[in-house]
């Protein structure tokens, strides 16, 4: 059975909340759905490359809530574990 709400299963609206490619830094955060999620990253030297420092914080909402624990460390593990 498909949404009746107009919007496509799995799509998030994410508002930008900083886009400065001078410090090579961008954030944003989610404005719906059932987890409020703030991502950004930056981009910093690294020897003669560049590194990618990536940080997410989420905040669940309703009974989602609940699950904070246990969601907090399977995404702290990453995919590849």
């Amino acid at each position: 059975m498909g949404r009746t709400d107009g919007r496509s299963a799995g799509v998030r609206r994410l508002a930008l909340a900083v886009l400065d490619p001078e410090q090579r830094i961008y954030d944003d955060r989610s404005i719906d759905g059932t987890f409020l999620i703030e991502s950004g990253w930056r981009v910093d030297p690294h020897d003669a490359a560049a590194r990618i420092n990536w940080t997410t914080r989420y905040e669940p909402r309703g009974l989602m809530r609940l699950l904070a624990p246990v969601l907090g460390t399977i995404i702290r593990r990453g995919p590849d574990r």
